[in-house]
């Protein structure tokens, strides 16, 4: 499966500069240490994208207040993307 994604952004009128994937997450890394994480929120034109971001958003909040550690997310990902589709 190919995933092809394209951000774009725009505030106000005046076009956004193009920048590389390294500065826009660097740029989106400062961003989001002055707004409020839980604010923001990735959207698609993909339903199963959106919920599969919405998945890991929930999952990612309870580990972090349960303490699990990070190494232990990524199955624990794929678990909680798995079941999405058990009922499907």
């Amino acid at each position: 499966m190919a995933l092809h994604l394209t951000v774009s952004c725009q505030l106000g009128a005046e076009p956004r500069q193009v920048r590389t994937h390294h500065d826009a997450y660097r740029a989106l890394q400062a961003d989001l240490g002055r707004t409020n994480l839980a604010q923001s929120r990735v959207r698609s034109s993909n339903g199963d994208l959106d919920e599969w971001m919405s998945a890991a958003d929930e999952a990612r909040r309870n580990w972090k207040q349960d303490g699990v550690p990070i190494e232990r997310r990524r199955p624990l990902l794929l678990e909680t993307l798995n079941r999405l589709y058990e009922t499907k």
